[in-house]
């Protein structure tokens, strides 16, 4: 029988993980091509989230500015990438297993990812 503790760590693992856009990426990733995969994916998403804290944190007057009157025409190109990666993804074979993608790559993409929604979700 699993102790009371454990059970709660898991079931408190589960409901703290969020599963948004971005982490559904990543677990994508990671079932499909491995663990490696799936870290490359998280760390370019972690390396997104850290520079938008970084403008936060120290006031990048510049940059905040520049976001804020540019927000409508990055709202609308985040959004359009998204429906574009959306029904790629739809539209996409099945991978047979062959294909080596490189771990820098979705790390790149990961960041790219994660940029365009925090962009999406924060700037408003």
């Amino acid at each position: 029988m699993i102790p009371p503790f454990v059970n709660a760590v898991a079931v408190g693992f589960a409901i703290a993980a969020p599963v948004g856009p971005v982490g559904l990426l990543c677990i994508r990733r990671t079932l499909r091509h491995g663990m490696s995969y799936g870290l490359a994916s998280g760390a370019g998403a972690a390396t997104a989230d850290a520079t938008y804290g970084s403008i936060a944190a120290f006031g990048l007057t510049i940059i905040s500015s520049a976001l804020i009157r540019w927000t409508g025409w990055i709202e609308l190109i985040g959004g359009a990438l998204l429906c574009l990666i959306g029904l790629y993804s739809m539209r996409r074979h099945k991978a047979d297993g062959t294909g080596n993608v490189d771990p820098g790559n979705l790390m790149r993409a990961g960041f790219g990812l994660a940029a365009m929604i925090r962009g999406l979700v924060s700037v408003s």
